[in-house]
């Protein structure tokens, strides 16, 4: 471990030699060969998964039947593209269904309106919610109606009052990848129920491209069976422009560049989730996801893009006032904090924020008063290495109604619980390794200046699509300084010229003026970094995270 102007470095034992990706794939304990095959037929391994054939079994002898089907989902990205793909299945078979969606009023899970308002269904499919909604699920098999659940978010036990659970986190299931989203699982689904039915409905196109949308925006890994739809998603929303996408990427300014997953993840799903932080109706939402008139496409688009001002700044709110207080709330290795005006709906971005920014290094939950209720309530991230979701299980007797998974979490207590369970919390994250809180980074390689050319970055290409679980791969280059020149309007950015005779390297510091003082008492520097190509330079330039000096 290495500390640099910013942080702690855990570095690799010897230099990368040899093809970069290869190289980088095992070092992230990944076999090479498997991980780079992204063609559809990959996904049949994925299949062996509990309920899955059963559950689209039921479906086709529902819909064989001629009974009217509820679709349950949740409000966020993942709910509202496993929503629209099913829906759309049950539209081109011609094929009668209705939608329930919770407003963020309602909360996380199955609504007990929808079993009010299900009006003669006789099959329920709830999507990236249901594994704990017990409570709803046995109302709706009183109702005389079926329930399928399609959901990835943890469970206690696996047991469940529904006809079927979809869901790979279920203990003793033998899926082989744990980690997909619902509108992954979803896309899995359908293709076994296509089967059931024996109808030659195309799960391409549109239906990749919501599945890729769900599971970037869900922030699952991208890799194994996330890795395959994303990247089949990205290919179909390639090859269709009238997707509603390309309406959200005009919305938000980048009509015309390619869509990768980190501009999903950064445009395109931020604009998708307003309706779970509250700034509109979820059902919004999925009416555009649905929508296929290019006109109605871009109005709707314009909306969501308005919304998603709105909730930055309400966001920008709940975090300056978040960091203003930071002194005179007590921590340890969590942050537990409540505000009495923050806006629900931003409390998890704005949590996840806190950990980026380094404020706090640990779990981050924040909270707010429910008008409705009086009880608190709000949302939790987590860091690396460090189970949220196992922590509240241990806390879950100072809780009202939570869920989430191992990096995020929402939950909601008594006022009057609120110091108790700050408490128990740090006696559970006391089991912990304390360098889990203490933030750092991780080179995945080691890499000679020389090395750096057009053909090491076109290498790197197959490594894509990046995002959680697969990022872009972070590379330290052992070289001396050999100029610095302030940039940017504000003169806030910092360019970096790195080596003397010979191949010399362009890096970019983005903020990084205020290490100028310091870099130029360096001699030879470890520079940290990501490497790619230069269009404007025609060359290859890194982006700097850090700089060790080296003496």
């Amino acid at each position: 471990m290495k500390k640099g102007l910013k942080r702690r470095w855990e570095l690799p034992g010897e230099t990368l030699t040899g093809d970069p990706a290869a190289w980088i794939l095992r070092r992230r304990g990944h076999d090479p060969e498997s991980f780079v095959r992204t063609d559809l037929g990959a996904l049949a391994s994925y299949l062996d998964m509990d309920s899955l054939d059963e559950a689209a079994e039921l479906a086709s002898r529902h819909i064989l039947a001629s009974h009217k089907v509820l679709l349950v989902a949740d409000y966020d990205c993942d709910g509202l593209t496993s929503a629209a793909q099913l829906s759309m299945f049950l539209r081109e078979i011609g094929h009668d269904f209705s939608i329930v969606v919770p407003h963020r009023e309602e909360g996380y899970g199955i609504p007990m309106r929808a079993v009010r308002e299900a009006a003669g269904a006789k099959l329920m499919i709830a999507m990236d919610c249901g594994s704990l909604d017990h409570g709803p699920i046995s109302a709706a098999r009183r109702a005389g109606m079926s329930v399928i659940v399609i959901d990835h978010h943890e469970t206690k036990d696996g047991k469940t009052p529904a006809d079927f659970l979809v869901n790979p986190k279920k203990p003793g299931c033998p899926s082989r990848f744990k980690e997909f989203c619902a509108s992954g699982l979803t896309l899995l689904f359908l293709s076994r129920l296509r089967n059931a039915l024996g109808c030659d409905i195309r799960l391409g196109g549109r239906y990749q491209a919501l599945a890729a949308l769900g599971t970037v925006a869900d922030m699952v890994p991208l890799v194994e069976g996330n890795r395959i739809l994303v990247a089949k998603g990205l290919e179909a929303i390639a090859r269709d422009l009238s997707l509603p996408v390309e309406a959200l990427a005009e919305a938000a300014g980048i009509s015309g560049k390619e869509i990768t997953a980190g501009r999903i993840a950064f445009q395109i799903a931020p604009r998708l989730n307003v309706g779970k932080r509250g700034m509109v109706d979820p059902m919004e939402v999925y009416r555009f996801l649905m929508e296929g008139d290019p006109k109605r496409s871009r109005d709707y688009a314009a909306r969501l893009h308005q919304a998603n001002r709105q909730r930055q700044m309400l966001e920008d709110a709940v975090l300056k006032d978040a960091i203003e207080r930071l002194r005179d709330t007590p921590r340890g290795r969590a942050l537990v904090m409540a505000g009495d005006s923050w806006e629900p709906g931003v409390l998890g971005i704005a949590a996840s924020k806190l950990i980026e920014g380094e404020h706090h290094y640990g779990p981050v939950i924040l909270l707010t008063p429910d008008r409705e209720t009086g009880l608190l309530s709000g949302s939790g991230r987590s860091v690396p290495g460090v189970d949220l979701h196992g922590a509240l299980l241990a806390c879950e007797g100072l809780l009202g109604r939570w869920g989430g998974h191992k990096m995020a979490a929402g939950l909601s207590l008594s006022p009057g619980n609120l110091e108790a369970f700050r408490e128990e919390l740090e006696k559970v994250l006391a089991g912990y390794p304390a360098e889990l809180f203490v933030p750092r980074g991780t080179v995945d390689a080691l890499v000679s200046l020389e090395a750096i050319d057009k053909g090491f970055v076109d290498a790197l290409a197959v490594l894509e699509p990046h995002g959680y679980g697969n990022p872009k791969p972070v590379f330290a280059v052992e070289a001396p300084i050999s100029g610095l020149r302030t940039m940017g309007a504000l003169n806030n950015h910092l360019e970096v010229s790195l080596g003397e005779n010979g191949r010399r390297l362009r890096a970019v510091w983005w903020n990084g003026a205020e290490f100028r003082g310091r870099l130029e008492g360096f001699g030879n520097a470890l520079v940290i970094g990501k490497v790619g190509w230069s269009d404007y330079w025609s060359a290859p330039e890194m982006v700097v995270e850090d700089v060790i000096s080296e003496g």
